[in-house]
């Protein structure tokens, strides 16, 4: 596999695959807009600023310590979808780095990002380091398909899942299940606030209305 000119050349059973922006977008439907990095003199990004802003408390002393205990639940989601499945990486998933950030952050504002480079990049890694897992097996077998390449006589070998986010992580992060929702202690359920709206609303309609 080698890239040239923002494209990934890579041959399987003597078929040549040449993954370019058109394969990307009738295979994955991804294209080559939006931001790979931010800038934080352009885009405003600010590795700390941003880390503190998902902080429960942004007061907190982090003692160079930037991980994912004391974030907002869908804060710490965010990061393990980043770090286990989005830019997989095999180790330290709890601490969270400037990589992680970004996407993070773009994620939270809803600012485009540009997927292909960002995908591209982890697979050049997997197939250049030899302890850099790969981790887009469907998306390697939907190119595969598209290219028509027999692997009909390839060995198949079943892989056990070994990254997935169990129960046992959330407790970890101190997280409990409650009103059929995980959440971090000392939060209020959806159904608790919604309990707590209903309230306000009484006791709205209660109040005498002055002539």
């Amino acid at each position: 596999m080698v890239t040239f000119e923002g494209n990934i050349f890579s041959t399987i059973n003597g078929v040549e695959m040449v993954i370019d922006v058109v394969v990307w977008k009738e295979v994955v439907g991804l294209d080559m807009g939006g931001v790979c990095k931010f800038d934080e003199t352009t885009d405003g990004y600010n590795k700390m600023q941003t880390y503190r802003g998902m902080l429960l408390d942004p007061a907190r002393n982090l003692r160079n310590h930037l991980g994912v205990d004391g974030l907002a639940v869908e804060d710490i989601m965010l990061v393990y979808i980043t770090t286990y499945i989005l830019t997989l990486r095999s180790s330290s998933h709890a601490q969270v780095t400037d990589d992680d950030l970004q996407i993070v952050y773009g994620l939270i504002l809803g600012i485009k990002m540009n997927w292909v480079l960002l995908i591209e990049d982890i697979m050049l890694k997997s197939h250049r380091l030899v302890d850099y897992e790969f981790p887009y097996v469907v998306l390697a077998s939907r190119f595969i398909d598209y290219f028509n390449v027999d692997v009909s006589n390839d060995t198949v070998d079943f892989t056990k899942a070994s990254n997935e986010i169990t129960e046992r992580h959330l407790k970890k992060l101190r997280m409990r299940f409650v009103d059929h929702e995980w959440i971090m202690a000392g939060e209020t359920t959806t159904r608790n606030i919604e309990q707590m709206e209903e309230d306000v609303e009484a006791e709205a309609s209660q109040e005498p209305r002055h002539q």
